[in-house]
């Protein structure tokens, strides 16, 4: 097995931390966090759709920077290849957002459809992660695009988990579950 690189070393170091202020933050926040009674799936899910603004504000942040980078350098048209290398990691970041988005809010619907009140702390939780990692990630890139495996670890380490705690309940308890 060949040894890694430096780059890879940074990066895998950068995952660990993530994982470690995850792994922290939701230690943290079960003991410090409450949610109010929730009583049907309809609620569960208002509930996670009103936590989710702060998540799309994130994708917004990205749009509107790259408007403004448009709108003050030659690069009102988007066809122009001037200066494109002032809006190629604010694009990134955007495209990346978009992509990250889709799946928390696909993994959150499906997880809150499997959760009790107490497992419904979780959601200002996962939000909390994805906007901190959206902002770490796009803070690294702009440094050095190597220093965004941190945020991408703090964005996509809670999705993973939703997703393989629906696709969980999913075959576990099945498509009608909690739907009478």
């Amino acid at each position: 097995m060949a040894l890694l690189n430096p780059a890879q070393g940074i990066v895998i170091k950068q995952v660990v931390t993530a994982v470690t202020v995850a792994v922290t933050t939701l230690l943290l926040s079960n003991h410090v966090l409450s949610t109010p009674k929730l009583p049907n799936l309809t609620a569960r899910l208002v509930y996670t759709l009103r936590w989710q603004i702060f998540e799309v504000l994130t994708l917004f942040a990205g749009v509107m920077v790259i408007g403004n980078i448009r709108f003050t350098t030659n690069q009102v048209n988007p066809l122009a290849k001037k200066d494109a290398s002032l809006l190629t990691v604010h694009q990134r970041y955007t495209q990346n957002t978009m992509e990250q988005l889709i799946l928390s809010m696909v993994g959150q619907w499906i997880a809150v459809s499997y959760l009790d009140d107490e497992g419904m702390k979780l959601i200002p939780v996962f939000v909390l992660l994805f906007v901190c990692g959206r902002i770490a990630f796009w803070i690294g890139y702009n440094i050095e695009p190597l220093y965004r495996g941190f945020g991408f670890a703090l964005t996509v380490l809670p999705t993973v988990g939703l997703l393989c705690y629906g696709l969980y309940c999913t075959v576990t308890y099945g498509y009608t579950y909690d739907l009478d």
